[in-house]
C-alpha cells in the first residue's frame, strides 16, 4: 500500500482510491494558509481564489486520468483501444463490423458482358441502400449469378425481392434474389469482447470458476456472471443477504430479458463444470433476482438439484442538482444540457457489472465530465448529488442497474434538478 504527497491519491486492496474536487482544494486551501497565515482570502473573488480552483482544476483531471489509466489495466473494466490491447495478449482479437450479402441473378445482360474491379454494377434496394456486385462476367446468354454486397455496414436486413434495379439504369436488366441477404454485423462492442474473451478462454482456464463463467457468457442472451465461492469452513453471506453454506457455490446470472434460455441448458452446464461434490445455493434475495434450479440426471437415476439466480435489475433514485452558468441549455430537449448529464450518467450506471456498486467520487467525475462546454469553459458546477436520497456510494445487492427514466426541473438561473429512475 502506497500513499501520495498530501493523500490525494492512494493504492490498496480495492485498486487506485482518489480525492475528488472538493478534497484537492480544500487540501490546497489548508496548505497556502500553513504557508500564508489563515488570514489570506481564498474566495473566488481573489487573485489568489482563481489560482488555487484553476490549480485544483488541474490536479483533478490529472487524478482522473490516472483513475482511467489503472482502469484500463484490468480486461473487466478496460475499454476501447485499451481493451483490444489485453485481449490481444490472449490471442483474441475485436471483430469488425461487416457488411450484408446476398446472392442475385442478374438477366438481361449483353453477351458475356464482364464487370470489373472499375466498373462494378451497383444495385439499389428498396430503401435507397445501394448494393455493390463483386466482379463477374455474364454467360452467353446475358445472365449470371453474383455475389451482392451492402455498401453499409451493419446487419441491413433484405427479404426476397428487396434489391430491385441497378444504379446504372441497363434498360432491360432483371434481378432476382432466391433468399433474403445474410444480415451484417456491427463492430464488436466492448461487452461482447468480454464476453468472447471468457469463452476462449474456457477451453484452457485455470480454475474451475473461471470456466463455469465463461461457458455461462458463452450463452446467447447472458450478459454477465458473477459466482461467489464459500471454500472456508465457515458459511459466508453474499452482498444480497443470501447464505453460502461452507463447500458451496452462489452463481448470479444477467440475462437479457428478450431472449428465452431453457433452465435445463444453464444448469447442465453448470454441473457439468463445477466440482464434483460442490453444492449450488438458491438466493433468498427476492427483490433482486429470481431463484432457478433445474434437476440435473445423473448416471445413477437420481437427480441433482442446481440453482443460481437470475438478476431483477435495481434502479435507486440519482437526483443531481447543478448550478447553472454561461451558455447552459435549460429544459428538457435532446439538445439540452440536462439531458447530456443525464445519457452519460444512463450509460455508466447501465455498465456497472454484477455486484460493482455505485462509487459516489466515480458517480461525481461522470457528472463533471458530462459538461459539453463551450469554449473550453464549463457551463455549471455541481451542487448536489444524492444516491437513493444519501450523498454516498450504493452497495450493489448482487445484481445490475437498469436506468430510463429522467426528470428534469428547473429553468436558469436557478439551479436545475435531474431525477434519474
Amino acid at each position: 500500500m502506497s500513499t501520495n504527497y498530501l493523500g490525494l491519491i492512494t493504492f490498496n486492496a480495492n485498486g487506485v482510491v482518489i480525492a475528488d474536487y472538493q478534497q484537492v482544494r480544500a487540501t490546497l486551501v489548508e496548505q497556502f494558509k500553513n504557508i500564508y497565515g489563515s488570514d489570506i482570502d481564498l474566495s473566488t473573488s481573489s487573485a489568489d481564489g482563481i489560482y488555487i480552483e484553476t490549480l485544483s482544476l488541474i490536479i483533478n483531471n490529472i487524478l482522473q486520468t490516472v483513475k482511467s489509466m489503472y482502469a484500463n489495466l484490468d480486461t473487466r473494466t478496460a475499454t476501447g483501444q485499451f481493451l483490444d490491447m489485453l485481449c490481444a495478449l490472449t490471442n483474441v482479437t475485436r471483430k469488425p463490423a461487416t457488411k450484408s450479402t446476398v446472392y442475385v441473378t442478374i438477366d438481361g445482360l449483353s453477351a458475356n458482358e464482364s464487370f470489373g474491379i472499375n466498373n462494378q454494377l451497383v444495385l439499389l434496394d428498396k430503401n435507397g441502400t445501394t448494393w455493390t456486385c463483386e466482379p463477374f462476367t455474364a454467360d452467353e446468354n446475358g445472365s449470371a449469378t453474383v455475389l451482392a454486397k451492402c455498401d453499409e455496414f451493419g446487419p441491413i436486413k433484405a427479404e426476397v425481392g428487396w434489391l430491385y434495379t441497378t444504379v446504372q439504369m441497363l434498360a432491360g436488366v432483371t434481378i432476382t434474389m432466391q433468399s433474403e441477404a445474410i444480415p451484417g454485423t456491427w463492430r464488436e462492442s466492448d461487452a461482447q469482447l468480454r464476453s468472447r474473451r471468457e469463452s476462449v478462454l474456457s477451453m484452457r482456464s485455470s480454475s474451475v470458476l473461471e470456466g463455469i463463467a465463461a461457458s455461462l457468457l458463452n450463452v446467447s442472451g447472458i450478459i454477465d456472471v458473477q459466482i461467489y465461492n464459500n471454500d472456508t469452513l465457515a458459511e459466508i453471506t453474499a452482498k444480497d443477504g443470501t447464505s453460502i453454506a461452507k463447500n458451496a457455490i452462489y452463481i448470479v446470472l444477467r440475462k437479457n430479458p428478450n431472449i428465452s434460455i431453457a433452465n435445463s441448458v444453464l444448469g447442465s452446464l453448470i454441473y457439468e463444470k463445477k466440482t464434483p461434490g460442490v453444492h449450488t445455493t438458491e438466493t433468498t434475495a427476492s427483490t433482486t433476482g429470481v431463484n432457478k434450479t433445474y434437476n440435473y440426471p445423473t448416471t445413477l437415476s437420481i437427480t441433482q438439484e442446481v440453482a443460481w439466480k437470475e438478476c431483477i435489475p435495481i434502479s435507486p433514485t440519482i437526483r443531481i442538482e447543478v448550478t447553472p452558468k454561461n451558455y447552459f441549455v435549460s429544459g428538457s430537449e435532446a439538445n439540452s444540457t440536462g439531458n447530456a448529464i443525464a445519457n452519460k450518467v444512463i450509460d455508466y450506471l447501465n455498465n456497472l457489472r454484477i455486484s460493482q456498486d455505485i462509487d459516489f467520487l466515480e458517480l461525481q467525475s461522470v457528472v463533471l465530465f458530462a459538461d459539453p462546454k463551450y469554449r473550453g469553459v464549463s457551463t455549471y458546477s455541481l451542487a448536489d448529488l444524492k444516491i437513493d436520497n444519501i450523498a454516498q456510494s450504493y452497495t450493489n445487492p448482487d445484481t445490475y442497474f437498469n436506468y430510463s427514466s429522467v426528470d428534469i426541473t428547473g429553468t436558469s438561473p436557478d439551479n436545475i434538478v435531474i431525477t434519474i429512475t
